[in-house]
């Protein structure tokens, strides 16, 4: 198997979406027939109303504001299909056509001219005067004949073409060439944002992410039409970007992330350099996302702190911090040490400035607990005035309006914990953070709202959350959609409000990196519990980004059951895109199309020697790495050591339903031990024969996602045949033939290597090897029923030997023992029996059924110590046949 970051999917049809037309609002109906963008009625005085019908089939995310289904079969993307895209329209007609052709497999030409029949045709239609909502807003037709996409601006045409990527099927999104009918249904659609300010932030101080993992962010804002990447870039753990001026900031501040000192990183330095840094703003601006760098102070400083010894108040470094806490002290700010925090805050802005060619710099200002007088003050009115004369509009935590007087146009980031602070608006005992936003607010200053207890996304979505945290709230996806940015900063009974729509500049879905890794409802004890920051950035965010974004451009008015019916056909799309999204149970995802299960892979493992294993289905051999053949249930097997033996088996993996089946024994214990798993991208799922961290317990992992464990442990020494069957919702354990347990989750089946993981990224030096002896792997498509397993199991049994009822006991006789043995035949047939001790052996033949061979074996002794009486039994003259093999223990017994 070929690593590939592109996942190998099963693909079904989509059926026809049915006709259906809806009267036009006379707006809509002149934009689209003479080319024009009228403006749309403002969300801020609608009434709360049902969204438009069309909407909902279509599964369009954020809904947009206005949506009619058309007569008519609508446009089929084919080998024909060129994209017509001019001027500056030019860049967003590129992006569609690769967005196209790899899925495709057609060549979708982009002609600067022309237009006509079998066109997707992109027009900027530039118009003076626009506000920054305005501009970003776009038509889109498509009729029989062809798509016409236009917008007064190129972000606007991009946002656009997010709308038809998803009216397309979710196949699309794949890396390879897709047996699908490309149909666009017929439709009128006139949309445009409620905010300007539609961002998302990444926490890349506590948790570096490297570039590529940024710029799949970044891809994920677009689809949902974000379009601000607010990137957190200092705190206490780490300094990512670089200060030409002041080296030591990334030479130290490089070092370290949240669970991580200096000196732990074996790897490339963890900042970006300026390289780094041009290449994740131009890829962004690519997108039409403007980035935003946050420079965190005066607290959340350590890490300059430990760089530079000037800004602590004893003129000594600080050691690198790599903890977990907040409210850390803050930099020194007194008179006396003005010119040096200046001297700092002039090289760092200058730089950041110089890097970031955006209108805002974000300069932080949250969590300096009780900072002595004037030091706030002080930091914060030097930053405004550097950072003004540097040309960059200001953005701050909302506690950053009470320092010095804010430049105009500012904008405070309010994160408040809104549940908390809104029972208190209009009272007498207002709190904290609602009396801050007020003071920014007094100031001239706009919002942008991410309140923590809707929008960090870094909040658990249940108790049972591997990641995150929960001090805000339980984050699910509903309290993450069902909520608005006005009504937030409102009194519980609406009759109080902090601020106006016109004074919202936005809303962002925060996703902080302060507990990253498994097991995050404590500290963590081992590296290994460190996931691949994209990992850790899927599961958080999907299905909740897509639901903050909705709220920051819909309109008013929004519904969440219907957003649901919106989302749900979305999971298929993330899963071609490759993201480890989260299945929230509060959702009813659609599920994974029944299957009828066929054999697809068998190995035996029956050849005795060599270093190959045949698949007696597709004829391919697996490589044996150090494993040793032994005898097994099924005739041969191998017996693997539990440090790096394996077998890679080197097969696609199994989507949906599934099931697994194997003779297995478990012959020592480990923490964690792999049976099958496949560590590459898209996949990254493993099969435990012990769930990680001492389990003993059959489990299925989804790596850096979740662990899940059954009730089953197999015994140890001990053959036992395992099956395990997936049916999209629950992975049911067998035990020979037997349900036995059950998984409450299912995962993609990796079936890359059989013993161990292999390749993982994120789990340096661990394989999760396992100690056992292994035959007969079969894998099938499809989850089998009881009875299927029950049949198998019986199927692939070494044959049943005749069937005997044993005694055996030590006797006093005349002061001797003496040890008596009896076999009953209850088969049908007639047995041959041997009877066998330590004193003696008898064969009885032709033993009839109801019948029995009788022996008493005199030991000549007083006392006997304890032994095993042995009854062996086969069909009478059957030397070949099947033995059954009872043993008996025997207590020592002392006579006289």
């Amino acid at each position: 198997m070929t690593p590939s970051s592109t996942p190998r999917h099963l693909h079904r049809a989509h059926p026809p979406r049915a006709a259906r037309t809806r009267r036009l609002g006379a707006g809509l109906a002149v934009l689209l027939a003479l080319g024009t963008l009228p403006a749309l009625a403002p969300a801020s005085g609608a009434e709360p109303g049902p969204p438009p019908a069309d909407a909902t089939d279509l599964a369009l995310v954020p809904r947009p504001a206005e949506v009619a289904l058309q007569e008519g079969p609508g446009f089929v993307v084919a080998p024909t299909t060129r994209v017509v895209a001019a001027g500056d329209a030019a860049p967003v007609g590129e992006y569609l056509a690769d967005l196209l052709r790899p899925s495709t497999g057609f060549e979708v030409p982009v002609d600067g001219a022309g237009s006509g029949d079998g066109a997707v045709e992109l027009v900027v239609t530039p118009e003076p005067g626009l506000d920054e909502t305005e501009s970003e807003r776009y038509a889109l037709a498509v009729t029989d004949d062809g798509v016409r996409l236009e917008s007064p601006t190129a972000a606007g045409l991009f946002r656009g073409v997010q709308t038809l990527r998803q009216l397309l099927p979710a196949q699309i999104e794949a890396g390879t060439v897709q047996a699908e009918t490309w149909s666009l249904p017929a439709v009128e659609i006139a949309d445009e944002p409620r905010f300007a300010y539609r961002s998302s932030m990444l926490d890349t101080a506590r948790r570096f992410y490297p570039v590529e993992d940024v710029k799949r962010y970044i891809d994920q804002m677009a689809l949902y039409k974000l379009n601000t990447l607010h990137l957190h870039l200092t705190d206490d753990q780490g300094w990512r970007i670089v200060v030409d001026d002041l080296p030591a900031l990334t030479e130290i501040g490089g070092q370290t992330q949240s669970g991580w000192a200096p000196g732990t990183n074996t790897g490339d330095p963890w900042f970006y350099s300026k390289a780094d840094y041009a290449e994740i703003v131009d890829y962004a601006a690519s997108r039409y996302i403007e980035v935003v760098p946050e420079i965190d102070g005066p607290g959340h400083t350590l890490a300059a702190q430990a760089a530079i010894g000037s800004l602590n108040c004893d003129g000594q470094p600080k050691a690198p911090y790599y903890g977990f806490d907040v409210g850390n002290p803050m930099v020194c700010a007194t008179p006396e040490n003005a010119a040096n925090v200046r001297v700092y805050l002039e090289k760092v802005i200058a730089s950041v400035a110089a890097q970031n060619p955006g209108r805002y710099l974000h300069l932080g200002g949250d969590e300096v607990p009780d900072p002595p007088a004037g030091w706030y003050e002080a930091y914060t009115a030097t930053a405004n005035e550097i950072a003004t004369a540097h040309g960059k509009t200001i953005v701050g935590w909302h506690q950053w309006a009470q320092g010095s007087t804010l430049p105009a146009g500012s904008l405070m980031q309010y994160w408040g914990v809104a549940s908390r602070n809104r029972p208190t608006i209009g009272t007498a005992n207002e709190s904290v953070d609602v009396r801050e936003v007020r003071t920014a607010l007094a100031a001239g200053a706009r919002l942008v709202v991410s309140p923590a207890d809707r929008a960090y996304t870094d909040m658990k979505y249940d108790a049972s959350t591997p990641y995150g945290l929960q001090w805000a709230a339980i984050v699910n996806l509903r309290r993450a959609y069902d909520w608005d940015p006005l009504t937030e900063l409102s009194s519980t009974d609406g009759s109080v409000h902090l601020a106006t729509e016109e004074q919202v500049a936005g809303v962002e879905a925060s996703l902080w990196a302060d507990r990253a890794y498994r097991g995050s409802s404590s500290l963590p004890t081992s590296h290994d519990q460190f996931i691949p920051p994209a990992v850790y950035t899927d599961h958080m965010t999907f299905p909740r980004m897509p639901a903050i974004a909705e709220v920051a451009w819909s309109p008013a008015g929004r519904d969440y059951d219907e957003f649901v019916q919106r989302l749900v056909p979305h999971g298929e799309r993330w899963t071609e895109l490759g993201y480890g999204w989260y299945r929230a149970p509060d959702v009813a995802w659609e599920p994974v199309e029944p299957v009828e299960p066929e054999l697809v892979h068998h190995w035996a493992f029956d050849e005795g020697t060599g270093t190959g294993a045949r698949d007696a289905v597709t004829g391919d051999e697996a490589a044996v790495d150090g494993a040793r053949w032994v005898p097994a249930p099924q005739g041969g097997g191998l017996a693997l050591d539990g440090v790096d033996d394996g077998v890679r088996l080197d097969a696609d993996p199994v989507e949906g339903s599934w099931t697994l089946a194997v003779w297995v024994k478990r012959t020592d214990p480990r923490r964690s031990s792999v049976l099958v798993s496949d560590a590459t991208a898209g996949v990254r799922t493993a099969v435990k024969l012990e769930q990680y961290r001492d389990t003993g317990r059959v489990g299925l992992t989804r790596l850096g996602v979740a662990d899940d464990v059954s009730g089953y442990a197999t015994p140890l020494d001990e053959w036992v045949h395992l099956a395990l069957t997936a049916d999209g919702a629950t992975t049911r354990v067998y035990a020979d033939g037997v349900e036995v347990g059950q998984v409450p989750a299912t995962a993609t089946l990796g079936i890359d290597q059989l013993g161990r993981l292999w390749d993982a990224p994120g789990w340096p030096g661990a394989t999760d090897a396992a100690a056992m002896e292994v035959d007969d792997l079969r894998v099938y498509t499809g989850a089998l029923d009881a009875q299927a397993v029950a049949d198998l199991y019986s199927e692939v049994s070494p044959e049943e030997g005749p069937h005997v009822e044993v005694e055996a006991q030590v006797r006093c006789l005349a002061g001797r023992a003496a040890v008596a043995v009896r076999a009953l035949n209850t088969d049908d047939t007639t047995l041959d029996v041997v009877l066998a001790t330590p004193w003696g052996t008898r064969t009885v033949a032709a033993v009839a059924p109801g019948a029995s061979a009788y022996q008493t074996f005199s030991t000549r002794s007083v006392s006997v110590p304890a032994s095993t009486a042995t009854v062996t039994a086969r069909v009478a003259g059957a030397l070949d046949g099947p033995p059954t093999v009872v043993d008996v223990d025997l207590a020592a017994t002392a006579c006289g």
